[in-house]
Formats: structure tokens, sequence, C-alpha cells
């Protein structure tokens, strides 16, 4: 058995102690069955459960503070199974160690400058379980706060460095206290500045410049603006620009806001104060348009024209921008254009042009004006002169016109329009719209690419219809000009001769209509029989009745044809054969089949069933038809009424052997032999007048490669040819 009892350890909680016996023979030990018992001694003694395998250990935890402990141990052995109890009773009661605690700043900021309003807060690090602890604030040795774990800087602490005392007691008594620790930040700066109020200046208009106006708390604060555009589908605002306090707007601005954003900058730290944004009341607008720069051209004298250049700048579409002239500050009526040509009543008056311009939404910018530098001068007289003539336009059914540029303001003009076969013999040609003499007054031309305008003068036109007997034949112009008392003086200029094409659209239709083996064409029949009628043509026929009566049948032969009126655009005679013939006017459209009308009215549909009845007549006759095409494409037609549309893309095989000197149809530009003119003028005769047009139309029908005609002007002859 154990002579005496002792315990080892401190008697510190969170310590371990051991209840250790003494043996007279330590071996005995070995022998002996063991029972270790604790005991919290105090007002009330309470019992302590050890380690389960350790009993004679023992852990000192939070409640054995300010406690003495007593260890039992009672042993059993020996040879005759003796139970003994030996005791041990601490001196001293069970205390606790002091905590250490250490300090850090929540935020690093605060132990550098914390400025005037910063919280300055800190976070204790310990191992230690506390109790409450005993805090300081001191500004510069002196204290200004205590028992708060937070302070906030106020103006009063500018300069000087902020101190934290922090000296933790343990939890378990108030008079167990560790060792104290200080958390020192740097010297507090003053408060970062504020912007109080800011305000947008400018009208929000593309090419406008924005200003901004902001009112800081600190007169000697700085600032950064910074300006953005603000989508208006929400999405991330756009950095327009950096540091500047003007923003000129720009037309990627139109329909969106604007945002200044405005940031305060401590003067002593450079530390950025919290930003204030504002918006401009109204989205960016487009400007009105500006004109930037208008100059007035030409010689202020009667009968010249002035014309006003001007360059408007309309930020989008343009609109219709508002003309006015004057007459010594008098409105003239009726001026409203950029040009404007001097008057016999503008003589001894200076001429003044105002010009308003408007966009697209009707918002007008500002006015500007010129005024001619001199008074309007009387006309010099000058004689009529004519330069540049040339044709435009050569395709049947169509008006051909003579382009050119008259000077002067003294004479008269005339127009003879010639036709030719073979470009060497010229005859008069029949004018629908008779040329008489004539002041210049001739229209102004529709085509404005080929007509500049100018002050000194304008490019004019005369037109000539151009009929289905003028196809392949050469056509040209003679102007003569009369100057001096009476027209005694006469010039004459000459366009270059131009060749009558088959237009493209004429060809496509005429070969639906051949395609489809019949066309209709609405006329009115005057004279005997006057009246509404319809002309229908067949690979056998050609018939003419009205809704109630058959006027005219008849099959294809050289006696009938197709005769122009030369007296009348829309007029035009059928012969149906020798005895009868019937005077006609065409309609503005046809009917049935495949045909439609070209557009244009009387003048284009008359051409049009002049030309679609001469290649179903031509088609239909077989002299004419096998020079023309494959004998095997008149079969077909003869024997169907219809021909595949493949059919009528190549001509006879005779018409490449022959070389293209041996065609009836001309190729331009070529002046043919004496020989070759008198062999096509006796062939002509043979066949008669119907079938000579019918091999003409049906050639130009079949062959569209000389024609170079897909929709535009054809090639002009130079005037060499």
């Amino acid at each position: 058995h154990p002579v005496s009892l002792q315990i080892e350890g401190d008697l510190v909680v969170g310590n371990e102690i051991e209840a250790v016996p003494q043996f007279k023979h330590p071996e005995d030990s070995n022998h002996l069955n063991t029972t270790v018992r604790w005991y919290r001694v105090g007002p009330d003694t309470q019992p302590i459960e050890p380690y389960p395998h350790q009993q004679h250990v023992l852990l000192l935890s939070d409640a054995e503070f300010a406690h003495q402990i007593k260890v039992e141990y009672q042993t059993q052995g020996g040879s005759d199974g003796e139970v003994q109890l030996v005791e041990c009773l601490t001196d001293a009661v069970v205390d606790a160690y002091p905590p250490e605690v250490h300090l850090e700043w929540i935020d690093p900021v605060m132990g550098d400058s914390p400025p005037i309003g910063t919280l300055l807060e800190f976070e204790v690090m310990t191992e230690y379980d506390e109790g409450t602890p005993d805090i300081l604030w001191l500004r510069s040795g002196e204290e200004v706060a205590r028992a708060t774990s937070v302070y906030q800087t106020t103006e009063e602490d500018v300069g000087h460095q902020i101190e934290v005392q922090y000296t933790p007691t343990s939890h378990l008594s108030d008079t167990i206290v560790g060792p104290t620790a200080i958390l020192q930040s740097g010297p507090v700066a003053a408060a970062a500045p504020r912007a109080v109020e800011a305000q947008i200046l400018g009208d929000p208009q593309v090419h406008n410049t924005l200003h901004i106006n902001t009112q800081l708390n600190d007169p000697d604060a700085t600032r950064v603006v910074n300006w953005y555009r603000v989508r208006p589908d929400g999405g991330p605002d756009v950095l327009l620009q950096e540091d500047s306090a003007e923003l000129e707007l720009v037309p990627q601005d139109i329909g969106c806001h604007i945002k200044a954003e405005v940031t305060p900058i401590s003067p002593e730290t450079q530390i950025p104060g919290e930003p204030l944004s504002v918006l401009t009341d109204q989205p960016v607008r487009k400007p009105p348009p500006v004109v930037r720069k208008h100059t007035m051209y030409g010689i202020p004298e009667d009968g010249n024209g002035l014309v006003v250049s001007l360059e408007v700048d309309h930020f989008g579409e343009a609109g219709p921008g508002i003309s006015s002239w004057y007459r010594s500050a008098q409105l003239i009526e009726g001026a409203d254009e950029q040009q404007y040509t001097c008057k016999p009543e503008d003589v001894g008056h200076k001429l003044a042009y105002k010009y308003t311009p408007v966009n697209c939404d009707g918002v007008a910018g500002q006015a500007v004006s010129v005024v001619t530098q001199d008074v309007v001068k009387p006309a010099p007289i000058r004689d009529l002169t004519i330069t540049d003539p040339e044709l435009d336009g050569a395709y049947c059914g169509k008006r051909v016109n003579v382009l050119y540029t008259p000077t002067g303001d003294q004479g008269q003009t005339a127009f003879n329009w010639q036709r030719s076969s073979d470009g060497v013999t010229w005859v008069k040609s029949t004018e629908y719209l008779p040329s008489q003499r004539g002041t210049m007054t001739s229209t102004v031309a529709s085509d404005n690419s080929r007509n500049t305008q100018s002050p000194l003068g304008t490019r004019l036109t005369d037109t000539y219809l151009a009929t289905a007997d003028d196809l392949n034949h050469y056509i040209k112009c003679t102007i003569t000009v009369y100057t001096g008392a009476g027209g005694v003086h006469q010039t004459k200029v000459e366009t270059p001769k131009s060749l009558v094409y088959l237009h493209q659209t004429y060809r496509e239709k005429i070969r639906e209509s051949l395609t489809s083996g019949v066309a209709k064409f609405n006329v009115r029949v005057i004279g005997d029989g006057a009246g509404d009628a319809t002309l229908t043509l067949t690979h056998k026929l050609v018939t003419l009745n009205t809704g109630t009566a058959k006027l005219g049948k008849t099959k294809w032969s050289a006696n009938c044809g197709i005769v122009l009126s030369e007296q009348s655009s829309s007029h035009f005679t059928l012969v149906i054969d020798k005895k009868k013939s019937f005077e006609c006017q065409a309609s503005s459209s046809s009917q049935g089949g495949t045909t439609t009308s070209s557009g244009g009215g009387h003048t284009h549909m008359r051409e049009y069933l002049a030309l679609t009845f001469r290649a179903f007549h031509g088609l239909s006759t077989e002299p004419v038809a096998k020079e023309v095409v494959p004998i095997a494409v008149h079969n077909q037609w003869k024997k169907s009424g219809t021909v595949a549309p493949n059919a009528l893309a190549t001509l006879h095989p005779s018409n490449g052997t022959e070389g293209v000197q041996g065609r009836m149809l001309l190729p331009a530009p070529m002046v043919l032999a004496k020989q070759e003119i008198n062999r096509r003028k006796i062939e002509k005769h043979r066949f008669g007048v119907h079938w000579w047009y019918a091999r003409i139309a049906l050639e130009a029908v079949v062959d569209g490669s000389w024609g170079r005609d897909v929709g535009g002007s054809p090639s002009r002859a130079s005037p060499s040819q």
C-alpha cells in the first residue's frame, strides 16, 4: 500500500495535474487494484471526472477555478486483500493565466492617415477567453474615449495620432489582468471633400459644348469631371471624356442623356471624395441645319442666270429648304429656286437671295443671304449660237432627243430631221411634232445627267418620234440658227448620225407573242365601221372584228400590211388586201395572249403594234422567214402556230455565210457600197414594201447582238462615222 500521496502540476485552469502515490517498495504498485477519485473543494465539495483511462490525471477546467482540489487514492491488494485509502488536498486554490491579446486595424487605411469622420475599429486576436477589457482611446496621450471598441475621428483629431490601449481581463475574474496591447493610427487627415451640388450648363444639341458647374464644401479642394453617354436601352454607360470641365456633343450622342460625374479631391492628401453624378434634363437632339457656305455665281445682267451654290449640313436627311429672291429688298413673287434669271424689271436694282435650311423633321436653321455687288445691267444683244449637238436614245416608239447648248439671246432656230437607209443618202423625215422657226424656248431635257445647268447657257432639247418605219435606219438632225435683221444670217450645225434600234423591251414582248402564237390589240376604227375593234394576229390569219361584226379577215400575203400615218403618232392604215383597208387609231393597251403595253400611251402602242404585226408577217411568210430564221423554225410555226422560246435566238445560217454586208438589216455604223445599195433597192421592190418591213422587224426581233441595247442607250456613232 502507498505510504503517502501528493498532487503534482500547476494549479492553473487549462493545466493537467497528477496524483502521485509514494510506495515503500515501488514495485508494489504492480500488485494493487487502484481507484482514484477527484474532488472540487469549496462551499460544496463536488466530485470531478478524470480522464477515463488515466484516473490519476485531471485537466483543470473553468469549474475548478478558485477551488482547492482533493484526490483520494484507494488500493486493494496484498496477501489478505486489505483496502487502504490515502488522500491529498491542495494548499492553494486553482488559479487562471492572465490573457494576452494582439490588436490590428480592420482597415489598413486606419493605420495610415484616416480622414475626419473615419470610424476607427480594431480586431482582437487572442487564444484566451476574455472578460471585460479596459479600452482607452488617446489623442496624442490625451484621453478622448473609454470603454468602447470604436472611435470616430473629428476635426479636433486632425494632425494627431489616435492610440487605443486595450487591457484584457480573464473571463474567470476581473482581477486577472493581462498585459496592455497598444495600436496607433497615423495622423488624422482633414475630411475628404464633398461635392455639394453639380449642374450641367448648355443646350444638349449636337456640336454644342456642355459645361459643369459644381459647388464643393472645401474651397481649396480640386475636382475631376468624367463625362458619360447614357444609353437609352439601359446598356452600360460609355465613357466619353476624362478629367475635363466641358464636353462637345457629337452626332453619336443623339437620343442619349449625358452624365457628368464629379469627384472632389482633398488638397492635402489627394484622397478622392464621394463622386456626385448629374444628368442632362433631356436627351441630346439633332441641331438645326447649318449653311456652311453660300456663293452666288453669274453676272447681274438682263437675261443672265444667277445661281447660288449652297453647302448645307442637315445632320441627317434634308428637308425642303426655303429660297427667295428680292429686288431692292422687295420680295419677287414666284422666285423660289436657287436659280434666277434676271428680268428687264430688275435693271437698276440689286438682287438678293435668301435661303433657310430645313431638315427632314421640319426644323429650320439660321437663314443666310447674299446680295449682288452691282445693280442689274441691261443685257447686251448677242447673236444666238448652238454648240455640242448630239442625239440621245434612238429607239423605235421613243422620242429621240437632240441635245444642244444655246448661247446668246437674239436669233431663232429650226430643226430638220433626216433619215437614211444607208448612212449616205438622206431624205427629210416626217416630224410628228413639227419643228418650226422659233425662239430659244425649247424644253429643258429630262436627263439631268446629260444637261448641265450653268448661268451662261442651258442645255436644251428638241425631239423626234422614231417610228417602226425608222427601224434600222440612220437619223440625224440639222439645227438652223437665224440671226440678224429678218433672220438673214443662217448657221447650221448637224448632230452625228445614230442608228434606230429595237429596244430590248419590245424584243422580249414580241418574242413572247410569237412564242404564244397569238397577239391581240385594241384599236379604234375611223370612218366606215367606226368604233372599237380587236386586231388579232395568228400564224395564219389577220382579223379585225368589233363586238358584233367582222370587219376584215385575210391570210398573210404580200398585199397585207401596216402603213403608218405621217400626220398622227397614233394613227395607221391596216391594209387587208388590195381592195380593203381600214383607218385605225392605236389604243393605250392590248388584250389577251401575252402582249401588254410597254407604256407611253398611244405613241408607244402604235409602234409596238406595227412591229408585232410585221414580225408575225415575216415569220408567216416563207420567202421572208427562210432568210431570217432556220427553215425548221418556220415549218414549226406554220404547222403548230407557236415556236419554242430559244428558236427566236438564232439567225438563218445564210446570214453568217453571206457576211454582214449581205444582210438586209444594217449593222451600225456601216456605209454600203453603191452596188449593195442598188441590190437592196431591187430586192425591196421585188418583194414589196410590206415584206421588206416584215423582214426588218423579224430580223431585229431574232438577232439582238448588233443592238447592244439591253435597256440602256446604244453607243453613239462618232462624227467621222
